[in-house]
């Protein structure tokens, strides 16, 4: 078993946009509570990404663009711009304080709104804090400022007690950088986190977007995986979640009853099949929301008993409506 080695690459930067764009709201919340206090949030952001090209044509070679642009509405009625960047230099970027520089005057120029400038510091080094750039010629001179916050200095008793998303993705990005190369303590740390991620009070869908970048954030080798795989079905047999909220398994409970239920008051074997293909079709409908047409019409002409109960408990694993089309495909297509 490799317990460590070479550490499997991670493009860190590439999850970090991604999670700070679907998880903004929770991300300011967490990391920027006053700035998530200014915005209106009965107005959707508009995120600008796909227009950073255009917003920033002309930067300095090897200058990266920002992570993130919103456009937001604040509470005093006005709107405003977000520029947020996580950096994830293993050494000290000189040209940091800079580029927040250059990204802030790029965004006021261009758009002649407020601009509010976001600075996630998520590298290794504790002595690393760039928070202001400077710049002096003669009696020329520009001072400029933005709101930073160093993920290092976040205490593990904070990100323990929050049921806010983005602090369990905080907690995973500083454990790869604290065990980097050491798989064996990353596997156990990686553990540690799903067991804290199905006891949180998180909904099925932030369970299943959180188990896909923190899978990805702390990448292992291929034997410890399943190790933490094996740990992840155990807790979910135990905890019977089935990767669904408490209110669906409630609703799908009933939807079951409600098909038993429907087929003994019949007495026959046409009202149990019957009542079971409708407790079926109440949990998709409950999970998934409208149906593909032919997902009923398939049921319909399932009438096999054992092919039913399979699709029963199906209906509850299935973790997209697609999925479950496929497997209803494969059991009608063997009758």
């Amino acid at each position: 078993m490799q317990s460590s080695g070479a550490p499997i690459s991670v493009d860190y930067d590439a999850v970090w946009k991604e999670v700070v764009q679907n998880l903004f709201r929770d991300c300011l919340a967490f990391l920027f509570p006053e700035v998530e206090a200014m915005i209106d949030w009965s107005l959707k952001p508009t995120f600008l990404n796909v227009e950073l090209p255009k917003l920033f044509p002309d930067l300095p070679q090897g200058m990266r663009r920002p992570d993130l642009v919103a456009q937001v509405a604040l509470k005093e009625g006005q709107p405003a711009l977000i520029v947020l960047h996580t950096e994830i230099q293993v050494s000290p970027d000189p040209q940091f304080a800079e580029r927040m520089f250059v990204y802030f005057y790029h965004l006021r120029e261009r758009h002649r709104l407020p601009v509010m400038s976001l600075a996630i510091l998520a590298d290794a080094n504790p002595n690393w804090r760039p928070s202001d750039y400077e710049y002096q010629l003669g009696r020329t001179r520009v001072q400029f400022e933005y709101d930073t916050v160093k993920l290092l200095d976040i205490e593990q008793r904070a990100l323990q007690e929050t049921e806010n998303p983005i602090a369990l993705f905080v907690q995973a990005h500083l454990a790869s950088l604290k065990y980097r190369g050491n798989y064996r303590l990353l596997a156990d740390e990686k553990k540690r986190l799903f067991r804290g991620m199905l006891e949180r009070g998180y909904n099925r869908e932030q369970i299943r977007y959180l188990y896909q970048v923190v899978d990805y954030l702390m990448a292992l080798p291929f034997d410890l995986e399943r190790e933490v795989e094996a740990v992840v079905e155990e807790i979910k047999r135990r905890r019977r979640r089935k990767w669904i909220a408490p209110q669906e398994r409630l609703a799908v409970e009933r939807a079951l009853k409600q098909g038993l239920e429907e087929g003994r008051e019949q007495g026959i074997r046409e009202g149990i099949q019957e009542g079971i293909q409708q407790g079926i079709l109440t949990v998709l409908r409950t999970r998934f929301g409208n149906l593909p047409e032919e997902v009923p019409a398939l049921l319909e002409k399932t009438t096999d008993s054992e092919a039913l109960q399979e699709l029963n408990v199906f209906a509850v694993q299935a973790e997209t409506i697609d999925q479950f089309t496929e497997k209803l495909r494969q059991v009608a297509g063997q009758e």
